[in-house]
C-alpha cells in the first residue's frame, strides 16, 4: 500500500517523473521482481499519455507545448521509436555540443564516477535523457536546478557500488 502510495504522489509531482516511474519498473524487473517491475512500466507509460495527452491539454486548452525532443520525434512514442531504430543518435545528440559532455562529467566526477557501476543507475537514465537530449540549452549547464533530481539518484547509485567492490574486495 505504501509502495503504491508514494508512486502516486510522485506521478503528482511533475509529468516527467512518469518516464522515471517506467525505469524503476524496469530496474525492479531487472532485479527479479517481474509482478511490480511490469506495473511500473505500464502505469509510467499511460501517465505520461493520460496527462500530456488528455489533462494539460484540456487544462491549457491547447496542446501539450512542453516537447523538446525533435531531433527524436514530435512525441514519446516516435522518440522511443527513433531511439530503437537508430541508436547511436542517442550518443551523438546526447553528447553535442561538448557543453553536455562537460555537465555530465560535473555530474558522475563528484562520486569518482561510481555510480556507473551499480544497478541503481538506470533510475538516473531518464533524467539524463531528459536534459542531454533536449534542444533546450539550458538543461545542459550546471548553472540551473537541473541536476536537483538526479543527484541524490547518483549518489545512491555511488554509494551501492562501493558496497559491491567492498563486498567483493573483502
Amino acid at each position: 500500500g505504501w509502495f503504491w502510495l508514494v508512486i502516486a504522489l510522485l506521478l503528482c509531482v511533475k509529468e516527467d517523473l512518469s518516464i522515471f516511474v517506467l525505469f524503476f519498473g524496469v530496474y525492479l524487473m531487472l532485479g527479479r521482481e517481474f509482478r511490480h517491475g511490469v506495473a511500473l512500466v505500464v502505469v509510467g507509460i499511460a501517465w505520461y499519455e493520460l496527462v500530456t495527452g488528455v489533462f494539460m491539454p484540456d487544462i491549457s486548452g491547447g496542446p501539450y507545448l512542453y516537447w523538446t525532443y525533435g531531433q527524436l520525434g514530435h512525441n514519446l512514442p516516435s522518440a522511443l521509436w527513433g531511439a530503437v531504430s537508430a541508436p547511436w543518435r542517442i550518443f551523438t545528440i546526447g553528447f553535442s555540443p561538448a557543453q553536455k559532455a562537460r555537465t555530465i562529467i560535473a555530474l558522475l566526477a563528484p562520486f569518482l564516477f561510481l555510480s556507473l557501476g551499480s544497478r541503481l543507475f538506470i533510475l538516473a537514465l531518464p533524467l539524463l535523457a531528459e536534459r542531454f537530449l533536449s534542444t533546450n540549452m539550458n538543461f545542459w549547464t550546471t548553472h540551473f536546478h537541473y541536476s536537483l533530481a538526479l543527484s541524490p539518484v547518483l549518489a545512491m547509485a555511488a554509494a551501492d557500488a562501493l558496497a559491491n567492490a567492498s563486498r567483493l574486495v573483502g
